[in-house]
């Protein structure tokens, strides 16, 4: 991973992430510094910006140290994103490190997982009981570009969800105990439903409709995804999506192939 790569090599004593696409604003490190300095946190979090529409976590007011319900509401939105909330406070962005925190506690990020690395790193912060505060700013300004990696096709990606449901389950093991065993399996059908966007059904996959429908089938017999289709949060998801999710239960490709046509 580059980013453990650039983590190694740091020296100031606080570590920010910037993706390439984006930009932060020309006061942000000046800003982020002085609270950080002000509050002796591990970590500061603060807001963003997409196309002229700020999004932040709590009222708008700076808050010096985040208190237990507060941190037991960034850890529910970490580990469950939704876009109507910020898609990017839940990741590794918008959030400013104390180097010496990250280092002591030994938190990286996993080579083998290339999406979703970075709410499998701040989880492992949050495991690790940092003092957080907040700086009511939006320092962070998200460019969403069509063609990034987020949006492009991705052969093999239902590897990489069984590879990351493995990280999250240990993760979770030592995670706070107020976290509802039903999460673990909803956030793998987040993940399902986003291979079947992302893999299975994207417009690039040029795989024949039999070789899909072969590895679609192997992947929702897996252990982890039955289990996960089974016992997920309803409430988590739309209407349209829970039919998604209910026609890979009983693996009705068909349908879903012919839904993908209206994506």
């Amino acid at each position: 991973s580059a980013r453990n790569v650039g983590m190694s090599l740091a020296k100031g004593d606080y570590i920010l992430f910037l993706d390439a696409d984006d930009t932060l604003q020309k006061n942000a490190f000046v800003d982020l510094y002085q609270s950080a300095q002000n509050s002796g946190t591990d970590v500061v979090l603060f807001n963003y910006r997409q196309n002229e529409i700020e999004y932040h976590l709590f009222n708008g007011f700076n808050i010096k140290y985040l208190n237990e319900s507060q941190l037991e509401d960034i850890y529910f939105s970490t580990l469950l994103p939704r876009k109507k909330e910020g898609i990017l406070l839940c990741g590794v962005c918008c959030k400013f490190y104390k180097r010496e925190f990250i280092e002591k506690e030994n938190i990286k990020f996993e080579d083998n997982i290339s999406s979703a690395e970075d709410q499998l790193f701040f989880l492992a912060c949050l495991n690790a009981k940092p003092s957080i505060s907040y700086c009511a700013e939006p320092f962070y300004e998200y460019r969403c570009v069509k063609d990034s990696a987020s949006f492009s096709y991705t052969k093999g990606f239902d590897k990489q969800v069984l590879n990351y449901a493995r990280v999250l389950k240990s993760l979770l093991m030592v995670a706070p105990a107020y976290i509802p065993e039903t999460y673990f399996s909803t956030r793998i059908c987040q993940c399902v439903l986003y291979t079947l966007s992302k893999d299975f059904f994207h417009k690039d996959n040029i795989m024949s409709r039999w070789e899909r429908k072969r590895l679609f089938n192997d992947f929702m017999h897996k252990k982890t995804i039955l289990e996960s289709l089974l016992t997920y949060k309803k409430n988590c998801f739309t209407l349209s999506e829970r039919l998604g999710l209910q026609m890979c239960k009983y693996g009705l490709f068909s349908l879903i192939n012919l839904a993908s046509k209206r994506w």
